[in-house]
C-alpha cells in the first residue's frame, strides 16, 4: 500500500497542521479511514474567510509589481513572491467546499484497500523512498517560506512586492523613523508572514467493574452523587458557559473569515508590489519567486466553499488500497515517499528561511516593508520601536506564508504527485497480472482492475484547476528562482538567500519527476492495453471480451483540454532553461552597458 503505508502518516500530520491553521476544510478520521469535510461549521467559515484573504493578498502583490512605484529590479524581485502567493491562492481556492481532492484521495485508498491488498508484496521501491523525501521537503518548504519572508521584511521592510513597498516614501520613512512607524511596520510584517503561513478524559468506569456486593454498589452511588454535586456547582456559572458557547464559535468564525481574506489580499499585494512597486530589477526577480510560490499554493489550497472533493479523492485511494492493493511496495513507491517527505519539509523550511531573510534584510522585495519607498532610509539608526514594528510585520508575513503553503501544497503533493504515482504503480501491478492470464476469467479480472484504475484517474482529473496551476506555475518558479540563484546571489543576504535555491529545487523536481510520472501513466496505459489485446487474441474468439476491450481508453492526466504526454516534461524543462539563459544574457548585456568604459 503506497499511500497508506508510505505517506498516509505524513498526510495526516499535514491535515492536522492545516486544521490548526484553519486553512484546510477536511479532517481525516481514523475510524473510517477517510478524508471528510470538517464537521465544525466555524472552521469551515474561517477557511472561507482566509481563502478570500489569500486571493486578495495575491492580487495586491501583482498590482504592486506591475503598477506600483518599483524599480525594474524591484518588480522582478517582487514578482517572485507575487507568483508564489498567486499560484498558492488559486490552487487552494475552494470557496464552495469542492470535495474533489478528498474524493481522489479516498478513491485511491479504496482502490488499494480492495485491489492491492490481494496481491503479493513487492517491497518498498526506490521511487517510493524518493517520493517520501520530496514530500517531506515540500512540507518543510511550506513552513520555511513564511518564516524567511518575515526575516526578509525585518531587514528590508520596503522589499517588493509586499505592503510597505507600495508606499513611494517607504525608504524615506526608514530614516529616523519614530517608534510608532516601527511598530506599524512590525505589525505589517507579522501580518504578511501570517497570510503567507495560512493552506486538539473520559468518564470513570473502573470502579464499577470491581463491584462484588451491595456495599460496593452504595460506594459507587455515593461517588456518583459527589460528581453530581460538582456538576451542579459548575452549572451555577451559567453566564460563563453561555459566554463560551456564544463567544468561542464567533471568534473562530471571524478568525477563519479574516484568515481567508488576508491570504488573498497578501498574495495580491505581493503581485502588485512586484509589478508596480518601487523595486529594482533584482528586487522584482526576488519577489517573483515568492509570488509564484504563494500563487500556486493559494490556488491549490483555496476552498472557501469547503468543497469535500479533496477529502473524497484521498478517501478513494485509501479505500482502494485497503480493499484491493494491500501491502503494495515498489521502487516507485520508495521514491514517492522520499519526494513527499522532501516536499513536506520544504513547506516548513521556506517560511522559516523567509523570516530569517526578512530579519537580515527588512526591505527585501516583494514583502510588505519593501512597498515603502523610505524603507531603506528607515533602517538607518532605526529606533527600538521601529525594529519592534518590523519584527511584528516579519512574523506576520512568515505566518501568512506558512498558511498559504500548508493549505495549497497539501493537494499539490498528495493529489498532484502521490495519487498520480499511485496510479502508475497500479498500472505496473496490472502489467504483472496480465502476464499470468490463462483463461477468460483472468482477462475479465484484468479489465475490471483497469476500469477501477480508470475511475481513480477520472477522480484526479476532476481537480482540473490543480494540474493547470502546476503546469502554468511551476515553470515560472523554476525560471525566476534559478535566475535569482545564478545572477543575484551577491545581492541577497544569507541565510535568507537559501529560499531561492530551495524553491528552484522543488519546482525542478515537480517539472522533471512529477510530470514524468504523469507522462508514464499515459504511455504505460497504452502499452498495457496493447498487451491485453494480444492476450485476448491468443485466447481465440471472445466477442464479449473484445467489446469490453474496445470500450477501454488510455489513462491521461489532464490539464485544461490537454494532457501530459511523454514530451511534456522535456518541453517544459527546455523552456525553463532557455528562458533562464535568456534572462541571464539580457542582464549581462544590461550590466555591460552600465559599466564604465576605459
Amino acid at each position: 500500500e503506497m499511500f497508506q503505508a508510505q505517506v498516509l502518516q505524513i498526510f495526516k500530520m499535514h491535515i492536522k497542521v492545516g486544521q490548526f491553521l484553519k486553512c484546510i476544510p477536511f479532517e481525516y478520521y481514523d475510524t473510517s479511514g477517510k478524508l471528510l469535510k470538517s464537521e465544525s461549521a466555524e472552521q469551515l467559515q474561517f477557511f472561507k474567510f482566509q481563502s478570500i484573504i489569500s486571493a486578495l493578498y495575491a492580487v495586491t502583490m501583482f498590482v504592486n509589481v506591475f503598477v506600483g512605484p518599483l524599480t525594474l529590479t524591484g518588480r522582478f524581485q517582487g514578482l517572485t513572491f507575487s507568483l508564489i502567493y498567486a499560484i498558492a491562492a488559486v490552487s487552494g481556492w475552494n470557496y464552495r467546499m469542492d470535495i474533489i481532492p478528498a474524493q481522489v484521495i479516498n478513491f485511491f485508498l479504496q482502490f488499494e484497500e480492495k485491489v492491492i491488498k490481494e496481491l503479493p508484496s513487492q517491497g518498498i521501491s526506490f521511487l517510493t523512498k524518493a517520493l517520501k523525501i520530496v514530500v517531506v521537503l515540500c512540507e518543510f518548504s511550506v513552513v520555511t517560506v513564511p518564516i524567511l519572508e518575515f526575516i526578509l521584511l525585518s531587514f528590508a521592510p520596503c522589499i517588493p512586492p509586499f505592503m510597505l513597498s507600495m508606499m513611494s516614501n517607504c525608504t524615506t520613512l526608514q530614516t529616523n523613523a519614530s517608534w510608532q512607524i516601527q511598530g506599524m511596520q512590525l505589525v505589517i510584517h507579522l501580518f504578511e508572514a501570517w497570510v503567507g503561513l495560512l493552506t486538539l478524559e473520559g468518564p470513570r468506569f473502573s470502579e464499577i467493574t470491581k463491584i462484588g456486593n451491595s456495599a460496593d454498589i452504595r460506594k459507587c452511588v455515593h461517588f456518583f452523587h459527589s460528581i453530581k454535586i460538582l456538576e451542579k456547582s459548575c452549572n451555577a456559572m451559567s453566564l460563563l458557559f453561555l459566554g463560551l458557547v456564544l463567544g468561542i464559535p464567533g471568534i473562530e468564525i471571524v478568525t477563519l473569515f479574516v484568515a481567508c481574506i488576508i491570504s488573498v489580499l497578501y498574495a495580491a499585494a505581493i503581485f502588485i508590489n512586484v509589478c508596480v512597486g518601487p523595486l529594482t530589477l533584482t528586487g522584482r526577480f526576488q519577489g517573483l519567486t515568492f509570488f509564484f510560490t504563494y500563487a500556486i499554493a493559494s490556488s491549490s489550497g483555496w476552498n472557501y466553499d469547503v468543497d469535500i472533493l479533496p477529502a473524497q479523492i484521498i478517501n478513494s485511494f485509501l479505500h482502494f488500497e485497503e480493499k484491493v492493493m494491500k501491502d503494495l511496495t515498489s521502487l516507485l513507491t520508495k521514491v514517492m515517499k522520499i519526494v513527499v517527505a522532501l516536499c513536506d519539509l520544504s513547506v516548513i523550511i521556506i517560511p522559516i528561511l523567509k523570516f530569517m531573510l526578512l530579519a537580515l534584510a527588512p526591505c527585501m522585495p516583494p514583502f510588505i516593508l519593501s512597498m515603502m519607498s523610505t524603507c531603506t532610509t528607515l533602517q538607518t539608526n532605526a529606533s527600538l520601536q521601529i525594529q519592534g514594528v518590523q519584527l511584528v510585520i516579519h512574523l506576520f508575513e512568515a505566518w501568512v506564508g506558512l498558511l498559504v503553503l500548508a493549505s495549497g501544497c497539501a493537494w499539490i503533493i498528495y493529489i498532484g504527485f502521490v495519487c498520480v504515482t499511485c496510479i502508475l504503480s497500479y498500472i505496473q501491478v496490472l502489467e504483472r497480472e496480465i502476464t499470468k492470464i490463462g483463461n477468460v476469467p483472468d482477462i475479465r479480472k484484468c479489465i475490471h482492475l483497469f476500469q477501477s484504475i480508470k475511475i481513480l484517474e477520472k477522480s484526479c482529473n476532476a481537480m482540473n484547476r490543480l494540474f493547470l496551476v502546476m503546469v502554468l506555475g511551476t515553470p515560472g518558479i523554476e525560471i525566476v528562482a534559478l535566475f535569482v540563484t545564478i545572477n543575484l546571489h551577491n545581492d541577497i543576504v544569507m541565510p535568507g538567500f537559501l529560499v531561492f535555491p530551495l524553491a528552484a529545487l522543488d519546482a525542478t523536481t515537480v517539472n522533471i519527476l512529477g510530470f514524468s510520472v504523469a507522462a508514464l501513466v499515459h504511455t504505460k496505459s497504452e502499452k498495457l492495453m496493447k498487451s491485453l489485446s494480444e492476450r485476448v487474441m491468443w485466447l481465440g474468439n471472445r466477442s464479449l471480451v473484445k467489446r469490453e476491450m474496445r470500450a477501454l481508453q488510455p489513462l491521461k492526466i489532464q490539464f485544461g483540454s490537454n494532457f501530459v504526454d511523454r514530451s511534456t516534461p522535456l518541453v517544459m524543462q527546455s523552456f525553463c532553461l532557455n528562458r533562464t539563459m535568456t534572462l541571464t544574457l539580457i542582464r549581462s548585456r544590461h550590466m555591460r552597458k552600465q559599466s564604465p568604459s576605459f
